[in-house]
């Protein structure tokens, strides 16, 4: 093979390497590889930037990786990767790592390559940050059962509240009680004052009622 041909290849790989970089960086998703014989796990660079570690002073491995999740979801996700080689199966879940002092939220998938024999070979996988994505549902899921001037709950949240209270008396749960609370000349302070003002009396009032309530409040 003369040295121009080699050159051309060289090139072409340079570019693909290069693109395949960029379009992990741009979709946010990376990559990893588990090596079964050799017990060696790689990372694309995309990887490291989700965890937020230096690519040239790390060397992954199984271990770091488990170090790095959250500590309430590591036996989970330790369980669903050896539960996925063993029975063949793909997987795909959702966990928290920590990263550089913070929490973030990663959705994983992966699958194992086995040999003629059925012997793990390779494992691989994808990993996505998708943190920003659970905070927003997390936002709009606590939006459907708060009111977003006060934070207290709303009509659907007591509502839910009172049903699951009225089933449990049946239950032989008897201690349940209701509280009524009317705020009287609220539409004067309104109309003398202005909205802003309201608002703001609004708001101290709930914040004296969360701060007087109990874990088993509705408050």
């Amino acid at each position: 093979m003369d040295k121009d041909r080699i050159h051309q290849l060289s090139a072409a790989l340079t570019i693909s390497e290069r693109r395949r970089q960029e379009t992990q960086r741009l979709s946010g998703v990376g990559f990893w590889e588990l090596d079964h014989q050799n017990e060696s796990l790689y990372w694309s660079e995309e990887i490291f930037n989700i965890y937020e570690l230096d690519s040239h002073t790390i060397r992954p491995n199984y271990e770091i990786f488990l170090s790095l999740i959250y500590d309430e979801d590591r036996d989970l996700v330790h369980k669903t990767y050896q539960d996925s080689v063993k029975l063949k199966t793909e997987y795909c879940l959702r966990y928290r790592i920590k990263a550089a002092g913070s929490v973030k939220w990663i959705e994983a998938r992966g699958i194992t390559l086995y040999d003629g024999q059925g012997i793990a070979v390779r494992s691989i996988g994808t990993a996505l940050d998708i943190t920003e994505m659970v905070a927003a549902q997390q936002q709009i899921e606590y939006l459907a059962y708060h009111d977003s001037l006060t934070n207290l709950p709303n009509r659907k949240f007591f509502s839910d509240r009172l049903n699951a209270a009225v089933q449990s008396i049946g239950q032989g749960c008897t201690n349940v009680a209701a509280t009524f609370i009317d705020l009287d000349n609220s539409k004067l302070i309104n109309d003398r004052h202005g909205h802003a003002v309201g608002d703001e009396v609004l708001v101290g009032v709930a914040q004296r009622l969360q701060s007087i309530s109990g874990p088993a409040d509705g408050f």
